[in-house]
């Protein structure tokens, strides 16, 4: 359907739908707490489900804050019912388009002073994969917010091939001009803060999940192999995530194609969608397991899915974090993941990490041995309840940051 989510005009404020004049947006802000979250892209992966965990949490809504995100572009609408039954806005620059590099960073500037002339705003939560997004943090100091959390999801650069020498470039100056700009950083992991951050110090906050929403459920499994219909005997391997190549789905079905030469009776189920979708169809009519692949469209609530799997398999290039790994243990899933992967979402017995060099056999090998394992599926979720891996936990330490920050003189 059609994006919730609007344009900037020059009269008003576009916002899931409807215009808002400059001034009304003023006094509506005024009656609480505000924070603005800045994040580049919007569809539905973890940086979002991050956010939207946040602001969907006991200890934020605790706070009485209103809350508006904004993104420079878009690909998915699937939150947007959410976010306006929370009472916030999104707003993006360029509704359903990806724009190239030079107007994604002009427009999206002029985007965001445009957003921040509109209101007085308490906290910005910037969320940003490299240096270059450090000038958001610096834009919003000069609209007099002062309290400016800058939080670094990732530790590489996205499709490395496309402009790279660019990407470097800005990445770089970022760090030397806007290093200063945050009053807090914090980042998902200890590599993506060195990343953004460099030698500054910052705060390790784990990206959490909401325990219950990803606990085993067994009505969900029947249910959603019936509707996929896999038999209650085969084995579902699979995977959940965007199709790109850093996800690596290629490797992931010619592993699957090795498992499946010694097991008849499975089935690989690739949840999401993403520029190698057709290459993703192409191989596998060359491996010859086409009738064995399920292809499923992103979606808002995968945990069914998980439910419905046996094993997970993320042999990723480069994650920052990978939540998919720590949603999926939840679940009792076996999971088996390339050593891209921090070693913080290792937290059930069920998960391997080996190395991709090792190859698709060994791949294969290494997911029989998993799948040989005894699990209680239904106890899993107790291993993750009440860590830092909670999302109650992670919303709560966040939101501490923003009421320290907010309140501490600048």
């Amino acid at each position: 359907g059609k994006s919730r989510a609007s344009g900037l005009g020059e009269e008003g404020l576009l916002l899931l739908g409807g215009k808002i004049p400059w001034q009304e947006v003023r006094e509506e802000f005024l009656m609480s707490a505000r924070v603005l979250y800045f994040v580049e892209g919007w569809g539905l992966g973890g940086v979002e489900s991050v956010i939207m965990d946040i602001v969907r949490s006991a200890a934020f809504q605790s706070e009485g804050y209103s809350f508006d995100i904004f993104c420079i572009c878009d690909w998915n609408n699937g939150y947007d019912d959410e976010i306006a039954s929370l009472g916030g806005r999104r707003i993006t620059v360029f509704p359903g388009e990806r724009p190239g590099i030079k107007d994604k960073f002009l427009s999206g500037m002029r985007g965001f002073k445009r957003l921040l002339e509109s209101g007085q705003y308490d906290i910005a939560h910037i969320n940003v994969t490299n240096g270059l997004g450090l000038v958001y943090a610096d834009l919003a100091r000069q609209y007099g917010i002062n309290s400016r959390i800058v939080h670094s999801h990732n530790t590489y650069f996205d499709n490395p091939g496309y402009c790279i020498w660019a990407k470097r470039a800005g990445h770089a100056i970022g760090k030397i001009l806007y290093s200063s700009a945050p009053t807090q950083r914090i980042a998902c992991s200890q590599q993506a803060g060195e990343f953004v951050f460099g030698r500054r110090p910052f705060q390790v906050v784990k990206n959490g999940i909401d325990v219950n929403r990803f606990a085993f459920n067994l009505r969900d499994r029947v249910d959603t192999r019936s509707s996929l219909g896999i038999a209650p005997d085969v084995t579902l391997i699979g995977s959940i995530g965007k199709l790109n190549k850093r996800k690596n789905p290629l490797f992931q079905l010619r592993t699957f194609a090795e498992y499946l030469k010694h097991h008849a009776n499975a089935r690989f189920l690739m949840v999401g969608d993403g520029e190698l979708g057709q290459q993703v169809d192409i191989l596998a009519h060359e491996l010859g397991v086409s009738d064995a692949l399920i292809r499923v469209p992103s979606t808002p609530s995968p945990e069914k899915y998980y439910s419905a799997l046996d094993a997970l398999i993320m042999p990723s290039l480069t994650e920052g974090f990978g939540l998919v790994a720590v949603e999926a243990q939840c679940s009792g899933l076996v999971v088996l993941a390339s050593e891209a992967l921090p070693q913080d979402v290792a937290v059930t017995n069920t998960y391997r990490s080996i190395p991709l060099s090792s190859g698709e056999a060994a791949w294969s090998v290494a997911l029989e041995d998993l799948l040989s394992l005894p699990r209680r599926r239904a106890e899993a979720a107790a291993s993750i309840r009440g860590t830092s891996l909670d999302r109650d936990t992670m919303a709560s330490t966040i939101v501490n940051i923003y009421k320290i920050d907010n309140k501490a003189d600048k």
